[in-house]
């Protein structure tokens, strides 16, 4: 997901919440004792995040904390030793821990001083007595 289209998509977010806190301002004058929190439209506002976070893969559920908890930004909050106050650092924060969880691929890089060190054993490769899972050799100069 671009950081235009999650912009596009929180600023619907931003929108809603607003109006709800709107209303809930202009009943509380009504009323001597409060009126409590405005719950309309909330399982399709938790569906909508929960579809948001699907589409940007996010599994630490970031783009809730910033919603809710980071107040969109407003409060710069860190996460991961990164302050995340706007679309654009929160979609890195997200594709940041995405890339913490990928496969590493399995090569292995060799020069003139240690290619020589390198054994090859039944259906593997040993160096310095450690077994190797590789599917490529790979020799630099």
């Amino acid at each position: 997901m671009t950081r235009k289209q999650l912009d596009k998509y929180l600023n619907v977010i931003k929108k809603y919440l607003r109006k709800c806190w709107e209303i809930e301002r202009g009943l509380c004058g009504l009323f001597d004792n409060g009126v409590g929190t405005i719950n309309i439209g909330d399982e399709l506002l938790s569906g909508y995040i929960t579809l948001i976070e699907k589409l940007c893969n996010d599994k630490g559920e970031n783009i809730s904390w910033y919603i809710f908890d980071n107040n969109f930004g407003k409060n710069k909050w860190s996460k991961n030793g990164k302050v995340i106050d706007n679309a654009r650092k929160l979609l890195n924060l997200i594709e940041g821990e995405n890339q913490l969880h990928k496969p590493r691929p399995n090569f292995y890089y060799f020069n003139k001083t240690n290619f020589g060190k390198l054994k090859r054993g039944r259906n593997k490769w040993e160096h310095f007595g450690v077994i190797l899972n590789i599917s490529r050799i790979v020799y630099r100069e």
